[in-house]
This record gives structure tokens, C-alpha cells and sequence, in this order.
């Protein structure tokens, strides 16, 4: 499980790959049960497979580039920043580089829909958090080799 802590350590986002729902040939079409949850003193809200919460390996592949790019800019000292949402819009993601403090700024969004299972609608609970470089290493490591499990057959 891809763990990311913010700088104080009371907030927490998780992404777990589970497993293979559904392996095609195109990339879009191979299905991973996930889970992904924010949790603070305060707040805790996740999504997953009772929630029939699932990502395509296309989307995985392209949140991994961002996070792989998002480490190496920091790395570097440059400025980068991107959006994620999967397909479904389960949940969206925003992270930048805060170049001065090397560090970056996190926001997690959690389509309220999904997490109640269509009984409250119209809105999302998230949450915003700024992590260090040692965090995001940690998380991209690890989403990585959660990748890597899954797909290295």
C-alpha cells in the first residue's frame, strides 16, 4: 500500500492495488480492484472494492508517470504540477512542487457518490496537505512496486 504522510504525520493518503478484476490486451481495458482512502484526526473516507472502485492499468501507468515526474522536479528544484481523475471520477488528485521549501502541496478529492454508494450525491470531501520530498519517495516507491507486482508476469 502506497502510503503518503504530510509533514506533521496526522494526515494520511493510501492508494492499494489489490488485484486483477479483468486482464485485456489494451491497457484501458485490464481492471484493478483499489483502494484509496484519506484519513486525518478529523476526517476518514475511502473507496474500494465495496464500492466497486477500480482502476484501468492505462490510468495507473499515467498517474505513475506524474508521480515519477513530480519526484524528479522536485529532485531538481523545478516547478511541476498535475491533475488526476480516473475514468469514473471516483477521486481526483492535485499535486505541485513548492520549489522554495521543497516540498509538495497535496489535494485529494473523494466523490461523495462513490463513497456512499449513491445515497448522497452532489459533492466531494477532501482534503489538502503539504509532504516532503522523504514522504513522496517513500509513496512513489511504493506505488511503483505495486505496479510492478501486479503487471509482471
Amino acid at each position: 500500500m502506497a502510503n503518503l504522510s504530510n509533514i506533521e504525520g496526522n494526515i494520511q493518503f493510501q492508494i492499494c492495488l489489490n488485484k486483477i478484476a479483468e486482464e485485456k490486451e489494451a491497457e484501458y481495458e485490464t481492471w484493478i480492484y483499489s483502494e484509496l482512502e484519506i484519513k486525518s484526526n478529523v476526517i476518514k473516507c475511502s473507496i474500494g472494492e465495496h464500492n466497486n472502485f477500480m482502476l484501468n492499468k492505462y490510468e495507473l501507468d499515467n498517474l505513475s508517470n506524474h508521480l515519477n515526474k513530480l519526484l524528479s522536479n522536485l529532485k531538481k528544484r523545478s516547478e511541476y504540477s498535475f491533475e488526476f481523475s480516473n475514468y469514473e471520477c471516483n477521486f481526483e488528485v492535485k499535486m505541485c512542487t513548492v520549489v522554495v521549501d521543497e516540498v509538495i502541496e497535496v489535494e485529494v478529492w473523494i466523490n461523495w457518490a462513490n463513497y456512499t454508494n449513491g445515497k448522497d450525491i452532489g459533492y466531494d470531501v477532501g482534503i489538502r496537505f503539504i509532504a516532503n520530498m522523504e514522504e513522496l519517495q517513500l509513496f512513489v516507491d511504493s506505488f511503483n512496486e505495486e505496479m510492478n507486482c501486479l503487471f509482471s508476469d
